[in-house]
């Protein structure tokens, strides 16, 4: 490649370690560079349609640890809550059941109550 058949590749690999050179790849992509796959479909061969992951299905330990909606728990504060919906985020979950009561008889908690 170099023109240097008295040079072998071995060579240049001990000089280039010696002196410390390195080629300037990192391994990783560039940032802003386009997968070369982008865009392209990527349909499920043989039986990996049938094993993938099933809309609304749960399986092993989320469906052991799945709570049904109006399900009520202590919080670590000893306050009662209850699971109003199964949606993101998961922080909203839950609500406190005395809130929930309050806002049956007085309508929405104001803006900057507690």
């Amino acid at each position: 490649r170099f023109g240097r058949p008295d040079v072998k590749l071995e060579d240049i690999k001990a000089l280039c370690s010696r002196r410390g050179w390195l080629t300037g790849r990192t391994g990783g992509f560039e940032k802003g560079s386009i997968p070369f796959n982008k865009g392209k479909p990527h349909p499920a061969r043989g039986r990996a349609a049938e094993t993938q992951f099933k809309k609304g299905s749960m399986t092993g330990a989320a469906a052991a640890k799945y709570k049904p909606i109006g399900t009520e728990r202590f919080n670590k504060d000893g306050y009662l809550e209850r699971k109003i919906h199964d949606g993101l985020p998961l922080q909203s979950r839950w609500r406190l059941v005395h809130l929930i009561r309050w806002e049956e008889l007085n309508g929405a908690l104001p803006a900057g109550e507690a």
